[in-house]
């Protein structure tokens, strides 16, 4: 994959950590034909952290002005369900998840999708997967996978952890660091997971 080939991301319109992430790092690597399809996010975090460990207007740039300052092509959606409406555009070419809830058994026939996490599952998810990880001494690691129609019959991951081994017909490779690389690993995504 070379910077001018085609990435399609799909996230909410909102300011967002993982969206800002890869973003940030697609533009940083030099892809210059990336077009972002934004929707609504439709739920909101009511819970209180025990230790707000974050500032929370850390990102606070919404999609459309993230991608617009990028120089990238953002498509705004109504909902998830209208990436269909450019099922002809994005063809064969994976769509990295920046943000969603759930998708649409259909659009999963249609399109799919690579998705990133910290976290080594079924361990740990989530944006805090790193700090939960260490405090209750689990695997450290960070976990790539494909969705798509077949979900359950061919979900292909990589995994990041300290140690290597192939077992039960998934890879697990050396992570170099136990620093939070999620940004990082979605493009890797886009090179190792092609279908």
């Amino acid at each position: 994959m070379n910077a001018t080939s085609p990435v399609y991301v799909v996230t909410y319109d909102c300011p967002h950590r993982k969206t800002y992430d890869v973003l940030m790092l697609l533009k940083a690597k030099g892809y210059r034909n990336v077009t972002v399809f934004c929707h609504p996010m439709t739920y909101k975090k009511t819970f209180r952290p025990l230790l707000q460990h974050r500032p929370s207007d850390l990102h606070a740039i919404e999609t459309q002005r993230l991608c617009r300052n990028l120089d990238f092509r953002c498509i705004s959606l109504p909902s998830i369900e209208y990436l269909s409406d450019h099922i002809n555009e994005i063809g064969e070419t994976p769509v990295l998840i920046a943000g969603v809830g759930l998708i649409p058994n259909d659009l999963l026939h249609k399109v799919t999708f690579i998705n990133a996490h910290p976290g080594y599952s079924p361990y740990a998810r989530g944006l805090d997967a790193f700090k939960w990880s260490i405090l209750k001494n689990l695997p450290i690691g960070v976990t790539v996978h494909t969705l798509s129609g077949e979900f359950e019959e061919k979900r292909r991951e990589e995994k990041r952890r300290e140690e290597g081994y192939h077992r039960h017909g998934v890879i697990y490779h050396t992570h170099a660091s136990t620093t939070d690389r999620s940004g990082y690993i979605p493009l890797h995504g886009i090179q190792s997971l092609r279908i």
